[in-house]
């Protein structure tokens, strides 16, 4: 896996903060140059994603795949465009473009390595770099990489109104389900939820525990709870 020549210097992501958060016009290249530093600046992946929300109808995908295809790690653009895709304030026609573009844009190139997405910023072996490894997003696993960041500001009004949007496949689901059962013999959506850090929509936990086969589910609507079904002895 090549790298990059320089790594950037914290004058480097300075400007390029200034950059993305000015009214200069951003070019093909340098969308692709910054997507690349961004995995050594989590700041920069939001300034980055704000502004290609903005921007990328505006965006030639010929000169993006030419500019991105000479950068180190393509499958970075890739990541940010999911996020895009997931989080960004669109409609599902934009969305929908905007996985045309992202399939074109990358199309042919090689997976990450299975390898956290972000350079030098977790200490080898440390509890958060295995949390990432071991319940990633499916914007990072997508593209080979491990990762849970979510570069959109979380304190926008915009994402504090929009209903979650489930970000763990079924399996890591399950897994999680079984452990929380291991801890609680009665639960709820709402302890669901929380135990996976609210990534997951309310309707999809409904569904997780409705279709558990050791799960019964008790009352109904919002006075819902589930436990784990008593098994009953044979008759002799």
């Amino acid at each position: 896996m090549k790298g990059l020549l320089n790594i950037p210097t914290q004058g480097d992501l300075q400007r390029s903060y200034a950059l993305l958060q000015s009214r200069r016009a951003v070019d093909e290249g340098q969308f692709a140059k910054l997507s690349q530093w961004i995995r050594f600046d989590p700041r920069l992946g939001e300034i980055w994603l704000t502004r290609f929300l903005k921007d990328w109808p505006l965006l030639r995908p010929r000169a993006l795949r030419e500019a991105i295809l000479n950068e180190p790690w393509p499958t970075a653009l890739g990541v940010m465009i999911e996020q895009a895709i997931a989080y960004g304030d669109l409609c599902l026609d934009d969305r929908h473009m905007l996985r045309i573009l992202s399939q074109a844009i990358l199309a042919k190139v090689p997976l990450a390595s299975h390898e956290n997405f972000f350079i030098g910023l977790t200490p080898l072996a440390s509890k958060s770099l295995k949390k990432d490894a071991a319940e990633p997003l499916n914007c990072f696993i997508r593209w080979g990489y491990f990762g849970r960041e979510i570069f959109l500001n979380k304190a926008s009004d915009r994402l504090s109104r929009r209903p979650p949007k489930t970000e763990l496949s079924a399996r890591r689901r399950r897994l999680k389900l079984n452990e929380l059962l291991k801890l609680k013999n009665r639960i709820t959506v709402k302890d669901y939820r929380y135990f996976l850090e609210d990534m997951v929509s309310i309707r999809t936990a409904q569904n997780d525990l409705n279709s558990h086969p050791k799960l019964q589910a008790y009352g109904r609507t919002q006075s819902r709870f589930y436990r784990l079904k008593t098994r009953t002895k044979p008759t002799p």
